[in-house]
């Protein structure tokens, strides 16, 4: 058997709780994002492209697919769904 299927944002998930620590990893790297971007100048839900280069750049080992779903959570972005569904930035 291989496997449950997973998701983007549940893989995206799994990426962004690999680089952060502590005791709500998700939170926590999602205030970072916040936090980067607003320093950076950088509106997530006007310029999605830009913001993630711009937390890949802030963060080296952070992946496309979890530079995405952070910007999707500081967009206002709701968690990662296990229906498949999700936003169309997290597709692949």
């Amino acid at each position: 058997m291989i496997g449950p299927a997973r998701t983007p944002a549940q893989r995206a998930e799994e990426q962004v709780r690999l680089l952060f620590a502590g005791e709500d990893v998700l939170e926590t790297a999602i205030g970072w994002a916040r936090a980067t971007l607003e320093a950076a100048g950088i509106d997530a839900h006007r310029r999605p492209g830009a913001a993630a280069r711009a937390l890949r750049a802030a963060r080296p080992g952070l992946t496309r697919i979890g530079a995405r779903y952070l910007v999707h959570r500081v967009a206002g972005g709701g968690p990662a769904r296990g229906d498949g569904g999700g936003a169309a930035l997290l597709r692949r």
